[in-house]
């Protein structure tokens, strides 16, 4: 049986971001994640979000749990996120966002 860190690897790398020792360099989880953005291509951000649409658009609350907690053991969402949904959300939104910033970013509209 594949698990989810296997199925869905780019997306992995982001929950990742939280791993044992990020507080060591980074004030908040914000923080953390907006240091860790830049290094991804488009490319590598995008399949990272659909990736998320395949883990999570489906998913009840104990799959969100299992997948979530299968990425990282090491991190608790409960204090910051209200639980493992409410962390699988935020990073969502930091892949959207980011999108978001560099397509606004390389627009020609006037």
């Amino acid at each position: 049986m594949t698990r989810p860190y296997e199925k869905w690897p780019r997306l992995w790398e982001f929950f990742m971001v939280l791993h044992e020792d990020w507080l060591d360099d980074y004030p908040d989880e914000d923080a953390a994640m907006q240091a860790d953005l830049p290094m991804w291509s488009d490319d590598i951000l995008e399949e990272a979000l659909r990736q998320w649409h395949e883990a999570f658009d489906s998913a009840d609350d104990a799959e969100v749990s299992r997948i979530v907690g299968d990425f990282n053991p090491a991190y608790d969402p409960a204090q910051r996120f209200g639980g493992y949904r409410g962390w699988a959300e935020w990073v969502r939104e930091h892949l959207e966002g980011e999108l978001a910033k560099r397509r606004e970013a390389g627009s020609t509209a006037t």
